[in-house]
């Protein structure tokens, strides 16, 4: 139910509201540490005040924006889809990465956002200009794409589409700069939890590795957590797939101690995301 209706309808409405959440909120990054270089007051923009606000929802409840609301990921879920249909059509298995080598990639989006922050430092922002895959396609979503000056941006984007293609949530997990901002923010206030205790209602998990085997993040939900009843990890984006393929429906969020009905609860916040950026004047 997830899968089919909750995420895909939220990414269309957002993909049609707001594409450039993301692109805007990294700009902030490259114009704070700018700013700072040049021993600048913090001048409060657009696109700062997109980046604390995503910043603070994310913090409250995890990273729905990355799963259910980013432009970039909705690109990604599509193009991963696309590509499952090619495999399944001429039974071509899945490419899968290591544990090891998926632990040594993870560490790309860090390196990437470093570097960004070095160069705007250095004031050497021109040399970016024209060579990032989410400006080069917020030129396409823009309604009016320029490939001129572009060329390198779109060259990399390219190569990202494959990647996509290939591994769910390929740039997401790997590359994304904003990503690794969020992965290193305290673990969210509503949590994702797993009940490893039989309820009346839930019965135990069993191990069945199915909600492990669908996470995009590539999160080992069966054995990462001690005790294994809360997703703690900042590299789980909310897209709810756990819930949507478990067998027992039991990953749920929570707040305090209520067990939060899954869809309503979803719903909601995404309708307060739509409400908040409409009162910050974000759309």
């Amino acid at each position: 139910m997830i899968g089919q209706c909750v995420r895909p309808l939220s990414q269309i409405i957002f993909f049609i509201l707001s594409p450039g959440l993301f692109s805007s909120a990294f700009s902030a990054v490259k114009t704070v540490a700018s700013q700072i270089a040049k021993r600048q007051p913090l001048e409060m923009s657009t696109a700062i005040l997109t980046l604390l606000f995503l910043l603070a929802f994310t913090f409250v409840f995890g990273r729905f924006f990355c799963g259910m609301v980013c432009s970039f990921g909705a690109l990604g879920d599509l193009v991963f889809s696309l590509g499952e249909a090619v495999r399944k059509k001429f039974k071509i298995g899945r490419i899968k990465l290591s544990k090891r080598g998926e632990y040594i990639l993870s560490y790309l989006k860090y390196i990437i956002l470093l570097s960004i922050i070095i160069i705007s430092y250095l004031q050497m922002q021109r040399q970016l200009h024209g060579k990032s895959p989410w400006d080069a396609f917020a030129t396409l979503i823009s309604g009016s794409p320029r490939f001129r000056g572009y060329e390198v941006g779109f060259v990399i984007l390219f190569f990202l589409i494959i990647g996509m293609g290939l591994i769910p949530r390929f740039f997401c997990r790997f590359f994304c700069p904003l990503g690794a901002i969020f992965a290193i923010l305290p673990p969210p206030l509503i949590p994702l939890k797993k009940p490893a205790k039989a309820s009346l209602i839930h019965r135990a998990c069993g191990g069945c590795q199915i909600c492990t085997k669908a996470c995009p993040a590539g999160l080992d939900l069966n054995k990462m957590e001690s005790p294994m009843d809360v997703v703690r990890s900042g590299e789980c984006f909310r897209c709810m797939k756990c819930a949507e393929v478990c067998p027992q429906k039991k990953p749920a969020l929570h707040l305090l101690s209520l067990r939060l009905p899954l869809i309503p609860a979803i719903v909601l916040i995404l309708l307060l995301f739509i409400i908040l950026l409409k009162v910050f004047g974000l759309i």
